[in-house]
């Protein structure tokens, strides 16, 4: 049995046009096609304690829209649907960005990882910045907190978790 797909049309990513709708001089500064982006599902940052509330409409994470997070140069773009909810700017560039759950906090984080620092963003705005003591080259969400590979030289990469802002192991 042969089946037919139809394209729909090229995918473009809301961060793209976000840009485009902002027009910002600092875009022009990044290679145009030097982005990422990835879509998530809306449960991802809903705080436990609304998951337990019966009437979540009143939420935009009860929505049936796609989450988006673009990363372009120092920027990072949420987008629900083609609307943007958050916007990020970093004083430098963001190397990875990734949600998690650290310590018993029922708030998911946005980590984003930069060349010396990751920086913890919470849905309502608040900034931890923590310098870091090695160079991070990746980073993975775990249930209880947050994976880091670091690279030393002339050494096979070591991972840490982190836990907690106060029970770091890197």
């Amino acid at each position: 049995m042969l089946r037919e797909l139809t394209v729909l049309g090229e995918f473009k990513p809301y961060g793209l046009i976000a840009e485009a709708l902002d027009s910002k001089p600092e875009y022009n500064n990044v290679a145009a096609d030097k982005y990422d982006y990835f879509l998530f599902d809306p449960e991802i940052v809903r705080d436990q304690c609304e998951l337990n509330d019966s009437d979540i409409s009143e939420s935009p994470f009860g929505d049936q829209c796609d989450h988006e997070l673009f990363i372009r140069g120092n920027t990072i773009i949420w987008s629900i649907g083609s609307r943007v909810f958050k916007r990020f700017t970093s004083p430098t560039p963001v190397k990875m960005a990734c949600w998690c759950r650290l310590g018993d906090t029922s708030e998911a984080l946005l980590c984003v990882l930069q060349i010396d620092s990751l920086t913890v963003c919470s849905i309502s705005g608040e900034l931890v910045s923590i310098p870091l003591p090695c160079t991070i080259t990746s980073m993975w969400p775990l249930p209880f907190g947050l994976l880091l590979q670091s690279v030393a030289e002339g050494e096979r990469g070591k991972l840490s978790i982190m836990k907690d802002f106060d029970e770091r192991t890197i």
